[in-house]
């Protein structure tokens, strides 16, 4: 009975996780309005890489004139040591930059006009998927497979794994009991890393 139970508890947990990941949705878009957090150094001539500071403004201008009331631009000056602070809050080492409703961004060279309002206008749309944060493109596709397999080695894993092991040898139970379990543990795990690598949590 006890084995019962154990099993029925963490089938249980599975189906939450589940459940609870199919249901989340994102927040962007939900007001109907992009906030936009644009930091730069008003008249910085050596700024920004390919355009100095006022290249980029005129684009931010230009953004703000197509979308008018869809948008609401706070002009963060950098000059100013309190806007520093804020800025490092992001990590974000480059400028100028273009924070989203305060999650999706974009840095220097990544500041287009196309960028901008392909961006914005995935976030007026609540049904589109979330814009990319700046430098992910950079990412490629052996880079994401050797650090999952360098994540899959770390010890806090091993820990638990050893530790989950110990606890269902010490609960004696057959193995079929021990197979369903560790199913379970397995099917909860998979789950909560795909939540995470889609952003849904």
């Amino acid at each position: 009975m006890g084995s019962g139970r154990a099993s029925r508890a963490l089938i249980s947990i599975v189906v939450s996780i589940i459940f609870f990941a199919a249901f989340i949705q994102p927040a962007w878009g939900a007001s109907g309005k992009v906030s936009i957090e644009y930091f730069h150094k008003p008249k910085c001539k050596t700024c920004g890489g390919q355009l100095n500071s006022e290249g980029f403004d005129a684009i931010i201008r230009g953004l703000e004139d197509e979308y008018g009331s869809q948008i609401e631009t706070e002009w963060i000056d950098l000059n100013e040591d309190e806007n520093l602070v804020r800025i490092m809050e992001y990590n974000i080492t480059l400028t100028p930059a273009v924070v989203f409703d305060g999650e999706h961004r974009l840095v220097r060279d990544e500041i287009t006009p196309e960028s901008l309002r392909e961006a914005v206008d995935a976030l007026l749309d609540p049904g589109s998927a979330p814009p990319p944060m700046g430098g992910l493109t950079k990412i490629s596709l052996p880079l994401i497979l050797v650090s999952g397999l360098v994540d899959g080695f770390n010890p806090c894993a091993f820990s638990l794994l050893v530790f989950f092991i110990s606890f269902l040898l010490g609960l004696q139970k057959t193995r079929g009991n021990i197979l369903w379990m560790g199913a379970a543990y397995i099917a909860g795990n998979f789950i909560m890393y795909l939540a995470l690598g889609l952003g849904l949590l």
